[in-house]
Parts: C-alpha cells; sequence; structure tokens
C-alpha cells in the first residue's frame, strides 16, 4: 500500500479533508526520514499502510491524519501535542497523544488478562474516542501482516495479546473483515503446525472445486444477464482459521459443507424472489 493507494481511497472526500492527509503525510515522512522497520523497508511505510487500512474503513480525515502521524510523538525527536495541535488541530492531536499512551500499557503475557488497571484505561480510552483504539487496531494489524520479521517469542506474544485483544474488538465494531485476517496471523503464529495442515488441505479443496466453482459462476451470471436481472455475484472461501475450527470439530473436511460461499447482491427484493425462481426452475 503506497501514498497512490490511499490517494485512491480518498478519492471522494472533500479538497480540504485531502489536502489535510496529504500534508500528514509529509509531516510523517519528514520526521520517519533515515528510520527502517526490521524488515528493511522505510519506516514510512507503516504509518502509511495504517492510514490506508483506516481510509479503506471509511475513517474520516482526522482519523486518517492521526494513522499517519500516530508514531511521531514516540519516535520524532522534539515532537510534542502541542506541536501537532498547532500543525494539525486539537482532535488529530489527542488522538495521536490517545494512541501514544496506549502503547505504553503493560500487555505482559502473565498481566494481559488480569491486569484490572490496563483494562480501565482501555476502557477509558475507548470512552474518551473510540477512533483512538480504532487506529491502534489499524496499527495491530499491519503489524502482524508484517510478523515474520519479529523473533519467535514475540510472535507468539503479539498473537496471544491480538486473540485476547483486538480480534474481540474487531468484531464489537463490526470490523469482520480485520478480525478474520487477524485471527489467520494469529493461528499462523501459535500453531504453526496446524496452520501449515490446514492450508494445504484448503488448497487442495481449492484445486479440487475451482472448476464446479467457475461452472456455477456462468451458469449463474447467464441467468442473471438472461433475464435483465442486475447483480454484484461475491465468492468466498472458508478462511484458516474458521476452517481449523469446522475440523477440529468435525475432523473431516468432507463434512464441512460450507467451504465455499457464492453471493449474489440484487438490487431489489423482486429480483431475489425472480433469480430463486429462475434458479429451482419454477
Amino acid at each position: 500500500m503506497g501514498l497512490e493507494y490511499l490517494l485512491e481511497c480518498i478519492k471522494d472526500y472533500k479538497v480540504e479533508y485531502k489536502a489535510m492527509i496529504i500534508d500528514a503525510y509529509e509531516f510523517a515522512y519528514r520526521i520517519h526520514k533515515g528510520q527502517k522497520r526490521k524488515s528493511g523497508e522505510d519506516y514510512i511505510i507503516h504509518p502509511l499502510s495504517v492510514a490506508c487500512i483506516l481510509a479503506q474503513m471509511r475513517a474520516d480525515a482526522e482519523t486518517i491524519c492521526a494513522g499517519l502521524l500516530h508514531d511521531t510523538i514516540e519516535d520524532g525527536v522534539g515532537i510534542t501535542k502541542e506541536q501537532l495541535e498547532i500543525t494539525f488541530g486539537p482532535t488529530v492531536a489527542f488522538l495521536v497523544d490517545g494512541v501514544t499512551k496506549l502503547k505504553k500499557l503493560d500487555f505482559g503475557n502473565d498481566q494481559r488478562s488480569c491486569d484490572a488497571a490496563n483494562t480501565r484505561k482501555i476502557i477509558e480510552t475507548i470512552l474518551s474516542d473510540i477512533r483512538i483504539f480504532i487506529i491502534k487496531l489499524a496499527d495491530r494489524l499491519h503489524n502482524m501482516r508484517t510478523e515474520d520479521y519479529q523473533p519467535r517469542n514475540k510472535q507468539i506474544e503479539h498473537s496471544e495479546e491480538t486473540m485476547e485483544l483486538f480480534v474481540p474488538f474487531a468484531n464489537l465494531i463490526g470490523a469482520y473483515g480485520i478480525m478474520v485476517e487477524l485471527e489467520d496471523y494469529c493461528f499462523k503464529y501459535l500453531k504453526p503446525s496446524e496452520y501449515k495442515y490446514i492450508e494445504e488441505l484448503r488448497q487442495e479443496v481449492l484445486k479440487e472445486y475451482q472448476t464446479s466453482l467457475d461452472e456455477l459462476i456462468i451458469d449463474l451470471t447467464r441467468c442473471c444477464n438472461g433475464e435483465n436481472i442486475n447483480f454484484n455475484l461475491l465468492t468466498t472461501v472458508k478462511h484458516p482459521y474458521e476452517l481449523f475450527k469446522k475440523y477440529r470439530m468435525y475432523g473431516d473436511l468432507s463434512k464441512i459443507h460450507d467451504l465455499y460461499s457464492v453471493k449474489i447482491n440484487l438490487n431489489d427484493r423482486d429480483q431475489c424472489y425472480r433469480l430463486r425462481d429462475i434458479i429451482l426452475g419454477k
């Protein structure tokens, strides 16, 4: 995800909002210039990726700006909340400061589930402005996408923390795509052998049923076009962690009947009934 992708995501935002986001990117670029991530890539890629995730969620401009700037107070020499407030306004400064404070919470293995002080601070953060935790969620998602560059003990620690804290939050706010992706990464790092086995099974199933799925899509498309029905067709395959839970329940892939799903989005209810009757041969 680069600057071009971010600009594409915000192309329908107001001109002044786009200008503010570009200013935040340029500010973050200057602050992080010369810094590198463990992957070896320029550090600016991280806040830029966080901003792209937030833009995909259709976050407001101030939240996207805060995503771009979320590491500037912590990593930027001499950068303060007051300076951000002067440059980008009080809301952006408040959000960045909130994310910075949230990073300082102790999520050690033994304390994570029982430290009442941490729990209280998290709740206070969410109540003060839920956007702070949404930025942190986007931050965690990108970090998990690049977790291969972390040592094994950190992969385990981050995955446990993600499953206990960020996955439930993503589910709570309805960010199901992010939730599923986080679950898959956690599964990969917490149970690597099971993940490898399930992913191999998944690829075998994909290969075995791809032809049948393609034929089904062709037939549905022909039906809709023949009846002048406007449609949007979406196919999904169970993600590794979803498949693992099902497999653990049934012990046999042949007993799992929803490995694939084909969803057809139509314009109105009448079209739904028309297509249903066509499929059923009525």
